[in-house]
């Protein structure tokens, strides 16, 4: 006799589809443009509400921390560098109180759902840190370098669409991570695709408020077991009514 039975989830867990990139065959390659296919695959998105304090950037490569903004509009890209990046420094400072040097080099305002990925190769950190620092980089390369996204609603609470982070210790660093290049005007970076892992473990703050701040490491120099960086990116909660606001987010590192 065969049974079956559907398994519960707890509370803000959430079935849904994460969308990572399979390699194409080389036989196929005349015939596209790149090397890579969305590869959209089951997940589990756990909430960590509650629970908030159980991750750190250095064990799971993501944290969550409360800070309310002075700002309350981020129209403005000079009033957001002049004014917002002092208040993400600020929260960097408690973060990484041992740093000595905090430089936050851009801000992205962000809509539109993107695939899993992670936003620099381990190559691509130190280059990063040249091009910004210039004559202090190689100096501050001899020790610890991080680069660490700050993450954090605007406009309203999250419920469409929100961020989810994996775990850096369910990472198969070997196979998981493709390094894809970025081309910009003067400089070619960096980031990493990610190919489906059933291993991956994935959270999300569940509706999240624009006081509740996501840390995301993007790389880390250290190689003592330290989290080097965490994949991250949106996913569908089909449990939302279709009205539900559209998320809005800002990005700084």
């Amino acid at each position: 006799m065969a049974t079956a039975a559907a398994i519960a989830l707890p509370p803000g867990d959430i079935h849904t589809t994460s969308t990572t990139i399979s390699p194409i065959p080389p036989d196929n390659l005349p015939l596209v443009k790149t090397n890579t296919l969305d590869d959209p695959r089951p997940a589990i998105i756990h909430s960590v509400r509650g629970r908030e304090h159980a991750f750190s950037l250095d064990t799971n490569g993501f944290a969550f921390v409360k800070h309310t903004s002075a700002k309350t509009e981020f129209l403005d890209d000079k009033l957001i560098e002049s004014r917002y990046y002092t208040e993400v420094e600020e929260i960097l400072k408690a973060q990484c109180a041992e740093s000595k040097r905090i430089c936050i080099f851009d801000h992205t305002i962000r809509s539109t759902p993107r695939r899993v990925h992670a936003d620099q190769t381990f190559d691509a950190g130190p280059d990063r840190v040249r091009y910004h620092l210039g004559d202090e980089a190689e100096r501050l390369l001899q020790g610890r370098v991080r680069i660490i996204n700050v993450w954090r609603p605007i406009g309203s609470t999250v419920h469409r669409d929100p961020l989810a982070i994996a775990d850096w210790r369910t990472i198969d660093v070997e196979n998981d991570l493709v390094s894809t290049k970025s081309t910009y005007p003067d400089r070619t970076g960096g980031f990493c695709d990610i190919r489906y892992n059933k291993n991956l473990e994935w959270y999300y703050l569940k509706e999240q408020t624009t006081s509740e701040v996501a840390l995301i490491k993007c790389f880390d120099s250290s190689i003592d077991g330290r989290a080097r960086l965490a994949p991250h990116s949106s996913f569908h909660d089909d449990s939302l009514p279709p009205d539900a606001p559209e998320r809005q987010s800002t990005k700084s590192g």
